[in-house]
């Protein structure tokens, strides 16, 4: 066996078994045939196309895309609603939380900067997305959140060459808002959640938007008499004010209310329903751990000089990859349920 035809037996490798046992050889044949004389590994271009359609037949082995399967449809629903309300919640959360100090502050005329008026009109554009999604306007509400991702990305561009870090800090949220303008556009049927659900869910995303102010308002600020200032936080001295980085016991503990009514929501639908839930929100997620690991050193360096073409690429690629590993996982599962039914007909 050739050098060359080893590297072609390992992408073919990647296939489903059933399309290796049947194309394996006629592949390989093909291959090799198309090979020039002195090539010893497959090319760029062709190394891409054949796992991009191995990731494909993997996906779709079970011959239904995913436009065809009803339960996509239903978590899209759910998920472009409490998705919306969820962004709306983590646009103004921080902004808030420096208004609840610069109140503090006003107290002893400590200066501050202004906050910006954007971050609270991003989060009342994805708030209407979700009232309207939640009033049965799908289709309006998908385009308002399109039109609302493309007109923050657009914000972002005109200040790059002055700012680029404001993309990256964008990213994160732009990308949670791609999944949940999807969503409400591939969404159909009745959603399945109760209206109660549903309240609950905005009742704590709510609290936990306000409340970083709420932490502020409740810690002990006290002038020193050499014009210092201390902050009693919740039992926790500060030789200066901690800002908002320091978090008391109030939005740790919505915080944590909010995962577990997160979780809750989950087991209250169907398990197909729920795992393509989770195939969306790892979109977001994965992409937040991307830009937290990688990129905070160029979040905190104040950088002039834009990104790279390979800090770009997985900043588009990461979410990409998230979602198509969170299809297969799930495709995965259903072929083991669906295993296990018929094992259960034959017994």
């Amino acid at each position: 066996m050739t050098g060359l035809e080893h590297h072609y037996r390992r992408l073919i490798a990647l296939y489903p078994a059933a399309h290796r046992q049947r194309y394996q050889m006629e592949m390989l044949s093909t291959l090799m045939d198309g090979a020039s004389e002195n090539q010893r590994a497959p090319g760029f271009r062709e190394t891409i196309d054949l796992v991009w359609n191995a990731i494909w037949l993997r996906v779709n082995r079970d011959g239904r895309p995913l436009v065809r399967d009803p339960r996509w449809a239903s978590a899209a629903a759910i998920f472009g609603v409490l998705g919306a309300i969820t962004i709306a919640g983590l646009q103004v959360m921080l902004p808030l939380g420096e208004m609840g100090w610069q109140q503090r502050l006003a107290e002893i005329r400590m200066p501050h900067s202004q906050t910006s008026w954007i971050p609270f009109a991003q989060g009342a554009a994805w708030l209407a997305v979700a009232v309207i999604a939640l009033l049965g306007r799908r289709r309006i509400a998908a385009i308002a959140g399109w039109a609302t991702v493309l007109v923050t990305l657009a914000g972002a561009l005109s200040v790059y060459r002055a700012d680029p870090t404001v993309v990256v800090r964008e990213w994160t949220l732009m990308v949670f808002g791609v999944v949940v303008a999807g969503g409400l556009t591939l969404a159909k049927g009745r959603m399945a959640l109760r209206a109660m659900h549903v309240a609950v869910f905005g009742g704590v995303a709510a609290a936990c938007a306000v409340s970083l102010w709420v932490d502020a308002m409740l810690a002990y600020v006290q002038v020193h008499p050499g014009g210092g200032v201390g902050v009693m936080h919740w039992g926790v001295s500060f030789p200066s004010l901690p800002g908002i980085n320091v978090g008391g016991m109030v939005p740790l503990g919505l915080f944590a209310m909010f995962l577990a009514v997160s979780v809750w929501l989950q087991y209250t639908v169907d398990a197909g329903v729920r795992w393509r839930l989770r195939a969306y929100a790892w979109v977001p997620l994965f992409t937040w751990v991307l830009v937290s690991s990688s990129y905070s050193g160029y979040l905190a360096g104040s950088m002039t000089q834009g990104l790279n073409v390979a800090q770009w690429l997985a900043l588009v690629l990461v979410p990409l990859v998230a979602f198509g590993v969170g299809v297969i996982l799930v495709r995965r599962r259903d072929s083991r349920e669906r295993l296990i039914e018929i094992g259960r007909a034959h017994s």
